[in-house]
Parts: C-alpha cells; structure tokens; sequence
C-alpha cells in the first residue's frame, strides 16, 4: 500500500532530476556558444522558488548561475546570426 508521502517524496525527486538535467544541459549549451564582450546576453530561467518544488528551484537556480559563472570563465559565449 502507498502513501501520500512516499508518492510525493518520488515526485520531488523526480522534479529535482529534471531541474538538474535543465540546469546541465543550459551549462553544456552555454559553453559551446561563446560570445563578444560587447554584447550582452539574457539567460532567462523559470524556477519556483517556494511551495512544493520550491527546493528543487532553488537548487537548479544555483545550478543556472554556476553555468553562468563556468561560461564567463571559459571566455564567455558566442553569438552567430
């Protein structure tokens, strides 16, 4: 027999997972496009921050900014139109 708390404890994990797997494939993304310092590049993530999933937003939001700081240090990303 299940229970409501074993079923949400899956369903956080399973949420976190994905928020990680976002959070590494935007850093993989980020360093095979480097860009010119002149230009400026929004990098815009939706994440809950509270509630239900809100550890696993905060977590993948951490995740966003170490790729953000990653790309940065390897040089930044590249733009091509």
């Amino acid at each position: 027999m299940s229970t409501g708390i074993s079923e949400g404890g899956s369903s956080m994990r399973s949420m976190r997972n994905w928020i990680l797997l976002f959070g590494a494939i935007l850093c993989i993304f980020s360093l095979l496009l480097p860009v010119a310092a002149q230009e400026e590049v929004t990098i815009v993530s939706i994440l809950p921050l509270s509630g239900t999933f809100g550890a696993g937003g905060v977590k993948g939001a951490k995740a966003d900014r170490d790729c953000v700081d990653i790309a940065n240090q390897e040089g930044g990303i590249i733009l091509r139109s």
